[in-house]
């Protein structure tokens, strides 16, 4: 399973399985690493290492990457604020609850959603720290 988490890293922790798919690895041999815990599914058609953070697998759930107060503490290591702040596409739709893919996001979910009609720098894990400070600045969440 060596060569797969190493792509996985290659990506930035996150991987989609078409990505997968174009490195050469078999469908099979996802579905055989996510049985033994090598690989989880973020969601559908996603994957990541387990030891990826909690806070951007949550957030890539819903789908987009940590902003504002989540991407702060996830770049300074401090503990994740009490709602997650997600950054989503302008026109994102089907945003799904952080912990259960099968539900929509609820307001009662405790997510801040950011809509972006330009994305921020950063990574596929979080907005960068200048963003996240623009963003704190205008948030009521």
């Amino acid at each position: 399973m060596g060569k797969l988490e190493n792509d996985i890293r290659k990506y930035g922790g996150l991987v989609s399985m078409s990505q997968l798919l174009y490195l050469d690895h078999w469908r099979e041999i996802v579905k055989i690493a996510l049985m033994h815990g090598a690989i989880v599914r973020v969601r559908r058609g996603w994957y990541a290492l387990p030891t990826e953070s909690d806070a951007v697998m949550r957030a890539w759930r819903v789908g987009g990457r940590l902003a504002c107060a989540s991407a702060l503490a996830h770049w300074s290591g401090a503990p994740q604020p009490s709602n997650l702040h997600v950054e989503v596409p302008g026109n994102a739709a089907h945003l799904h609850n952080p912990d259960d893919l099968r539900l929509r996001l609820g307001d009662s979910d405790g997510v801040v959603v950011h809509w972006a009609r330009n994305t921020a720098g950063g990574d596929s894990r979080a907005v960068d720290r200048s963003a996240a400070e623009r963003q704190l600045a205008r948030c009521g969440g």
